[in-house]
């Protein structure tokens, strides 16, 4: 009977250190601002969320005091996670940066985490964004010549057979 309660007892405070040892990280990031010469440059202003409104179109930024701040869209590029990946704010929706050599390359995603498999691409950071298809790079090489030895690159063959599978069997 006496082993009971202090086998209760060590239950109940292991339990007690374990959750007193977990706590939740929460997420930090910083906007992403471009300037007149298309370089991309990282505020120094915290915030712990952003979400997008569409009407009227907005990016709302939380900051670490729980504050709202609004930016219009086109004031912000986008979104850098603290020691994570970098976010593009693009009509409406955010996309992960997964390559920035030789082309920009990006997934469609949420800060969450949740991403989609369909791949993207701008020829710089102001461009528009293009599904990344044989098709639209030759669109592209076309618009910018210097664009053609890129294409040549090992690494962009392997997204473009990529996305090629994923647009055939619709994953």
């Amino acid at each position: 009977m006496n082993q009971r309660p202090s086998l209760v007892s060590m239950g109940v405070l292991g339990l007690f250190l374990m959750l007193g040892g977990c706590h939740s990280v929460r997420q930090s990031y910083r906007a992403v601002y471009v300037n007149e010469m298309g370089n991309r440059f990282v505020g120094t202003a915290p915030f712990r969320s952003a979400r997008i409104r569409q009407h009227p179109y907005r990016l709302h930024l939380t900051t670490p005091t729980g504050a709202t701040e609004t930016r219009p869209p086109g004031q912000v590029w986008g979104i850098q996670q603290t020691d994570g990946p970098r976010y593009r704010l693009y009509q409406g929706a955010f996309y992960e940066e997964i390559d920035s050599q030789p082309l920009l390359i990006y997934r469609q995603a949420d800060l969450g985490g949740s991403t989609q498999d369909q791949l993207y691409f701008s020829l710089n950071p102001t461009s528009e964004l293009m599904p990344l298809t044989r098709h639209n790079l030759d669109i592209a090489s076309q618009r910018d010549p210097q664009l053609l030895p890129t294409l040549a690159n090992g690494k962009l063959r392997s997204l473009l057979e990529q996305a090629d599978k994923q647009r055939l069997t619709g994953k």
